[in-house]
């Protein structure tokens, strides 16, 4: 219980034990391209003005060259922003699966867990075999869905094995 206690008791034991059993996912790398590219640009924008304001070239010159550089900034930024935004899609997309993933349980409280439920069917099969508490169970192999059964047996004291009803 002690990880239902930190989250607030928001989490059930069923919820505990389904990510328990699902991956972590690992967090997605940081793009190095973003900064450079977004910087890039506007500085590249910012020397075409400064261009433009000290020189006294031929006007249709610069306006061609500062047009080019303008155009070649855009670029710069837009890749840098739509990079950024495939990162923060991805990154949104780590979170929400750690947070279906974390926080888990420990393999203590799972094992706790799993004593408590096998006891729990002990018993329920006891009753439905007619196997009373104080007699003795010398084997009882549980199974699931899609398994063989090895040995499934339950004896009492007297050692006959009770039939089901």
């Amino acid at each position: 219980m002690a990880i239902a206690e930190e989250v607030g008791r928001s989490l059930t034991r069923e919820e505990l034990v389904k990510r328990y059993f699902r991956p972590t996912p690992s967090r997605p790398a940081p793009d190095p391209f973003i900064t450079p590219l977004v910087m890039g640009g506007g500085a590249t924008f910012i020397a075409c003005i400064a261009f433009v304001l000290v020189t006294s070239f031929d006007p249709i010159k610069v306006a061609l060259l500062v047009t080019a550089l303008g155009v070649v900034a855009l670029m710069m930024v837009l890749l840098g922003l739509v990079r950024y935004g495939d990162h923060k899609y991805r990154f949104d997309a780590y979170r929400t699966a750690r947070s279906h993933a974390e926080p888990k349980p420990t393999d203590e409280q799972m094992n706790t867990w799993l004593r408590e439920d096998l006891r729990r069917i002990i018993e329920y099969g006891g009753q439905r075999l007619s196997v009373h508490a104080g007699e003795r169970r010398d084997v009882l192999e549980l199974i699931g869905r899609g398994m063989r059964p090895r040995s499934i047996t339950s004896r009492t004291s007297t050692g006959s094995i009770p039939r089901a009803k």
